[in-house]
């Protein structure tokens, strides 16, 4: 899941609607499985799909999006020497559609991604800041580890401030 599509699964979370609802609310509407690949961030809404999504969690497409995104392909094209009308060019599109990336308006599509990747010598997964499961999972221990350990902390703090209190009272 990147993390657009995190958003997009919060904002229908926080609506509590199924994947089959919240995809009712287009036009047309986009079927659970779309809905799925979304969140899972296997493919993106269209631009007005994703207007709708940043109404409906009262964001702006650009919150929804992120821009880091944007920026790094920004590093890139910059890094590479070229203009946005260039950076265009090389990847078939306007440079209105490379101000739009920068700026995270929207996100290119896959195949522009992948060559922008390319070009910027990284991966789609870091250009989109995608996180697998595997390095979730792995946050996720190190995270269930540092709260065993500061509940042992606080515990062994608790039990010195008894012995404090005992000594206090004893003098």
């Amino acid at each position: 899941m990147n993390d657009t599509g995190a958003k997009i699964r919060l904002i229908r979370k926080e609506k509590g609607l199924t994947l089959k609802q919240f995809g009712e609310l287009f036009s047309p509407p986009a079927s659970d499985s779309i809905v799925s690949r979304w969140e899972r961030g296997e493919s993106s809404p269209n631009n007005a799909r994703l207007k709708r999504i940043a109404d409906l969690g009262g964001v702006t497409v650009k919150d929804l999006m992120g821009s880091d995104t944007g920026k790094k392909i920004r590093r890139i094209r910059i890094n590479l020497g070229y203009t946005m009308e260039e950076f265009g060019k090389a990847l078939n599109t306007s440079k209105g559609a490379v101000n739009n990336w920068e700026k995270g308006i929207n996100l290119p599509n896959k195949s522009r991604l992948k060559k922008i990747a390319e070009l910027g010598n990284t991966t789609v997964d870091e250009l989109t800041n995608y996180h697998s499961k595997e390095m979730v999972n792995q946050l996720k221990h190190e995270n269930e580890v540092l709260r065993a350990t500061n509940l042992k902390l606080s515990k062994e703090i608790d039990e010195l401030n008894r012995e404090i209190k005992e000594i206090l009272e004893g003098m």
